[in-house]
């Protein structure tokens, strides 16, 4: 536990203390307009974008409409420390620490569970806390706790309880509508490989019950159990076909439309998915993890702004952070291109400057993701 919570506390300091610096280097004093500004210089850092969002919830439920699209177990959470005393920003910044704590707690336990030795181990769990994008798992934001409860879910798997690993999965996705793809994920593995047994069905139907009580709630008290989906509209998202923001961007791209370093920057994760999606292909590896990943990437993907001049792959860096199997990809990769100091340099290289980018603009509490 002590290398875990070494790892932890190094990366959360690295965050700001890289944030405090670009706001030194780059002179951003101001922070971009309509953005939530705390006091306190910390908080004030780890709260923004939909930080507001999901504090509104905690405190007075979904009193609008457009709240719908953030599902309901976080704020849940962050209520009951509210109640006991705690500030609504202090409390959920402190329950996603705790969350990412036991994600890295729980991811290093699946990977002894699956013969992983201790330096890949390592190494996977260091380039998951300083992706890019991993400020997200300690700000007031649902990513930590998805993380955790699909890592949950999938040691519970791998132990043969299945009962727990499917309604484990049902409980994530009542943090994010992506959680319905843990279950499915098992489902259709069992199905795959020819080992479904009535467990399957029975909990599976289970874990649906528990993803269903949010539409449930929303037929009863608005009307309408989609209200998830149509509710996007407010944010200018439209469901669109697998993969099309992809296509949306690169048809700004060669329409000329002003260039945006995060389009780059999301081209270039898209590289390493696509290596990951080729490389479990080729080796046959078509399991419950590499469905679930397939599922947390894919759907990001497939909604497209209706505001044309938006960078239509929106969130990407984000949004698939709970992809963990995508994450031992990365750091078993890593551990290959260690031999060859071109693809060494050249990663570091990419790492380096996607970093910078990303907190740069977090700096200022810029559009991110």
């Amino acid at each position: 536990m002590g290398r875990i919570l070494w790892i932890f506390l190094v990366s959360r300091i690295g965050v700001l203390l890289l944030i405090g610096c670009m706001k030194w280097l780059f002179g951003f004093p101001e922070e971009m307009p309509d953005q939530i500004h705390l006091d306190h210089p910390i908080l004030n850092i780890l709260n923004l974008y939909d930080s507001y969002n999901y504090a509104q919830i905690t405190m007075e439920g979904y009193s609008e409409e457009r709240l719908t699209v953030f599902f309901p177990l976080f704020p849940l959470m962050t209520r009951a420390l509210v109640m006991v005393g705690l500030d609504v920003y202090a409390a959920g910044v402190l329950l996603s620490n705790l969350f990412f704590l036991g994600s890295l707690w729980a991811f290093d336990h699946l990977m002894i569970q699956r013969g992983v030795n201790l330096h890949i181990r390592r190494r996977i769990l260091w380039v998951l806390s300083l992706f890019p994008s991993s400020f997200y798992l300690g700000a007031f934001y649902t990513e930590s706790l998805f993380l955790y409860i699909a890592l949950l879910s999938f040691l519970m798997w791998g132990k043969g309880k299945k009962e727990w690993a499917y309604l484990l999965g049902g409980l994530a996705a009542t943090t994010r509508v992506i959680g319905v793809f843990i279950p499915l994920a098992f489902f259709l593995d069992q199905l795959l490989h020819r080992k479904m047994t009535w467990k399957d069905v029975l909990f599976s139907f289970f874990s649906f019950l528990i993803f269903a009580m949010y539409p449930g709630y929303l037929w009863v008290f608005k009307g309408d159990p989609f209200l998830f989906i149509s509710a996007q509209d407010y944010y200018f998202r439209i469901p669109g076909y697998p993969f099309e923001a992809i296509w949306a961007d690169v048809q700004n791209l060669i329409n000329s439309k002003p260039f945006q370093p995060l389009i780059l920057i999301h081209f270039v994760v898209l590289i390493f998915i696509i290596f990951y999606i080729w490389t479990t292909i080729r080796s046959n590896q078509l399991n419950a993890d590499f469905l679930f990943a397939m599922g947390a990437i894919v759907l990001p993907l497939s909604s497209v702004s209706t505001i044309a001049s938006d960078i239509a792959t929106h969130g990407l860096i984000r949004y698939i952070l709970p992809a963990f199997p995508f994450f031992i990809f990365l750091g078993k990769q890593w551990e290959e291109w260690r031999k060859s100091r071109i693809k060494l340099y050249l990663g570091i290289t990419v790492w380096v400057f996607t970093t910078v980018y990303c907190y740069s603009v977090l700096s200022m509490k810029g559009f991110l993701a």
